[in-house]
């Protein structure tokens, strides 16, 4: 299956994190980013088959916008580290 980014790392994250508050009204969305930045969001049961270690979390109805972007800032800076982001 292929995933669509719903953003990047090097982008507006506020942005991202309204996106997937609104996807959460219809189900648990979980988010992830990959090698390359990009960040991902999905049902969580479409995420079978994802493999990465760059899980941002799952995040259900009523999740803070805030709360979302804090842990998109975590897993940036993690990434700037581990020398992964530029």
């Amino acid at each position: 299956m292929k995933h669509k980014p719903i953003g990047s790392l090097r982008g507006d994250l506020s942005a991202i994190a309204e996106s997937v508050c609104k996807a959460t009204r219809d189900s648990l969305v979980a988010v992830w980013v990959s090698d390359h930045a990009e960040v991902y969001a999905e049902r969580d049961d479409s995420m079978q088959d994802v493999r990465t270690p760059w899980l941002v979390g799952i995040y259900s109805m009523g999740m803070n916008a805030h709360d979302i972007v804090d842990d998109l800032i975590e897993i940036r800076r993690e990434r700037m580290k581990a020398g992964v982001l530029d």
